[in-house]
């Protein structure tokens, strides 16, 4: 098959999953091709070009893109979906319009209460202030933005740093304030969901002197063991994740709750298969494989 892997730049600078990703997909026999952003055109007669290459006569197109790394590049990022929405001819996944609803963290917002934590989306400093003092501690971040960057802890101690924090985060626009759940101490576990179902998971504890586990930050990861309750939550997550139309999606898990869901090029597999003895890749391109011949045999 031919394949298109939509990146923010070229595979060389994309991140270890999406190169390992291109590799399985090379070594199984497909043709993939690099689509930087920057790159793609439309013609006069509406047909979406990577230099010669024409997306509509391709199989199917993998959207590895990170807009929150890019943010200096948001608006080609959009431009980038808008497009590839307008394909009729390959699979798109993750499917673009769904990105599109989905891409911002205030999306997390959407899900039932019970399976994320208390969300606020303001710019004023004075509310996050109130917030702080009904809380006593709170997580702040901005609405777009990946590996833990801008992501602030704020208790009581710090009430008189809030207003300066908040000014800086909400020159980009609106931020999200959360509550910080028991146990946010310990890190999260990222969980990987592909098609409603799990794929696996990995829990990524902070690193010293870090709140956040990411592991750009210094996260260690470790084997993740999920409660029945954490299963139950997962179950419910993922399937909410499938109906919003995403098919790979990373939920980041502090608890029984959401506090993050990465649509856009998450990662983790080789940590998360590590622990389980299993190639997640392997699994990954197994079911692209199959959802690409069953989009070409029905259209669906």
């Amino acid at each position: 098959m031919k394949l298109g892997l939509l990146l923010n730049r070229g595979l060389s600078s994309a991140g270890e999953s999406t190169q390992e990703i291109a590799a399985a997909l090379k070594g199984r026999g497909h043709s993939v091709l690099p689509l930087p952003i920057q790159e793609l055109e439309l013609s006069q007669r509406g047909r979406l070009l990577s230099g010669e290459q024409d997306l509509n006569e391709l199989d199917a197109v993998l959207i590895r893109t990170s807009p929150g790394r890019d943010r200096a590049r948001g608006q080609a990022h959009h431009l980038a979906l808008d497009l590839l929405a307008r394909l009729d001819g390959p699979l798109v996944l993750n499917n673009p319009r769904a990105l599109q609803r989905t891409g911002s963290k205030l999306w997390l917002t959407d899900l039932p209460e019970e399976l994320r934590p208390l969300t606020w989306m303001t710019r004023s400093p004075d509310r996050v202030r109130s917030i702080l003092s009904e809380l006593g501690e709170v997580v702040v971040k901005p609405l777009t933005g990946s590996g833990g960057r801008g992501v602030v802890r704020l208790d009581s101690a710090r009430a008189d740093q809030a207003s300066a924090i908040v000014e800086l985060l909400a020159e980009q626009g609106p931020v999200l304030v959360q509550e910080v759940l028991p146990g946010a101490e310990e890190g999260d576990i990222r969980v990987l969901v592909l098609g409603g179902r799990v794929l696996g998971a990995v829990r990524r504890r902070p690193g010293s002197g870090e709140f956040r586990s990411n592991v750009s930050r210094g996260g260690q990861p470790e084997e993740a063991r999920l409660s029945r309750d954490q299963q139950r939550a997962v179950r419910a997550l993922a399937q909410e994740v499938h109906r919003a139309g995403i098919w790979l999606a990373g939920l980041d898990l502090i608890g029984t709750k959401a506090v993050e869901i990465n649509v856009f090029s998450p990662g983790g597999f080789a940590d998360a298969g590590g622990f389980v003895g299993r190639d997640l890749i392997r699994d990954l391109c197994d079911n692209f494989e199959q959802r690409v011949k069953t989009w070409k045999r029905t259209g669906t």
